[in-house]
């Protein structure tokens, strides 16, 4: 039942972008930090994976999730330390019970911290042939 409600908060945030779609959990899991646990750089693609998401169940102050600009790379090799405003890496302000969903090749990290709780996973999104007339 958590399942089939989680699920359809994330379909109804992904129709502000897209229609016809079918959308299925591919993986989900719980991330519990504690004693300075951390997460390195990572993305999340898969043969299915096309959209991850984290739900923050609990955490301190601030979520200590830092999401880095795919184009990072790019952005230093044609402007140098010059950025001309452009982010190389996002930290989310979000509240307790939000979640994020982004596309599974988002690289993204967990700074060390001692209270973060949250619920992640990856989803299969397909989108929906209409029928011809």
């Amino acid at each position: 039942e958590s399942e089939q409600y989680l699920l359809s908060v994330i379909a109804e945030l992904l129709r502000e972008n897209y229609q016809n779609f079918s959308v299925r959990f591919e993986d989900i899991w719980r991330n519990k930090y504690v004693d300075n646990d951390f997460q390195e750089p990572h993305v999340h693609t898969g043969p299915k994976s096309k959209f991850s998401f984290i739900l923050y169940e609990k955490f301190d102050l601030n979520p200590h999730t830092i999401f880095f600009n795919p184009a990072k790379y790019l952005i230093s090799a044609t402007m140098g330390d010059n950025h001309f405003g452009i982010l190389q890496t996002f930290t989310p302000s979000v509240k307790a019970g939000q979640i994020i969903v982004f596309p599974a090749y988002v690289e993204h990290m967990v700074n060390r911290n001692s209270d973060q709780v949250t619920i992640s996973g990856n989803l299969d999104f397909k989108f929906i042939e209409m029928e011809k007339k």
